[in-house]
């Protein structure tokens, strides 16, 4: 009776950090496309800037 109660609660914390994993590559990867954007606004801001 106290394993499979043990099992469960050990997969429970595992979907947990598994949750918590996704979210942070989430928040990361959505960090990395927006900065990606801003950096190539700027970019293209001075090059704009060089060209006129």
């Amino acid at each position: 009776m106290i394993i499979p109660q043990l099992s469960n609660m050990q997969n429970e914390n595992e979907t947990d950090e598994y949750k918590s994993d996704n979210k942070k590559m989430l928040a990361r990867t959505i960090y990395a496309i927006v900065g990606g954007i801003i950096i190539l606004n700027l970019a293209w801001w001075i090059v704009s800037l060089c060209t006129h």
